[in-house]
């Protein structure tokens, strides 16, 4: 277990400076390495990098893609075709949920310190959003909404 920790860490390292360096295609490649060997739970940083680092290189549409298989592996229903009603669905029910609560209720939720397993969901989420947002994707108002 200690050995798996090790190499992920310094897989994690190898990511992040080949990332600093604009080194796409060797982030992409390090990061599958962590996904193929490492639990789900253990690859979420070489998710993220991956996906920025197809963001930041314009391969919008593979990060899109990418990114909604992360998410629904995490449990987030993200319909394969989005339309009016079920981004309207998504609407009413994010309406509801937000409506039993106050200004200041939901401004504390911000003040709570995330542990890194949500940290990390929620920078994947980042990356994906990015992609999506610059092709103006269907997936751009559902990512917000199925959350």
């Amino acid at each position: 277990m200690a050995d798996l920790a090790l190499t992920n860490f310094r897989y994690d390292g190898a990511i992040l400076s080949s990332f600093a360096l604009g080194e796409r295609d060797t982030v992409i490649s390090y990061a599958d390495e962590v996904v193929k060997h490492a639990p789900f739970e253990d690859s979420l940083l070489a998710h993220q990098f991956s996906l920025r680092a197809m963001t930041t290189t314009g391969d919008q549409d593979e990060c899109i893609s990418k990114g909604i298989g992360i998410l629904r592996q995490l449990g987030i229903d993200i319909p394969l075709q989005p339309s009016r009603e079920s981004v309207m669905k998504a609407m009413s029910t994010t309406n509801a949920l937000v409506s039993q609560y106050n200004w200041d209720q939901i401004m504390n939720l911000y003040n709570r310190s995330l542990d890194e397993s949500v940290l990390g969901v929620v920078k994947i989420m980042q990356a994906f959003f990015g992609s999506c947002y610059s092709q103006s994707s269907p997936f751009c108002e559902s990512m917000n909404l199925f959350v």
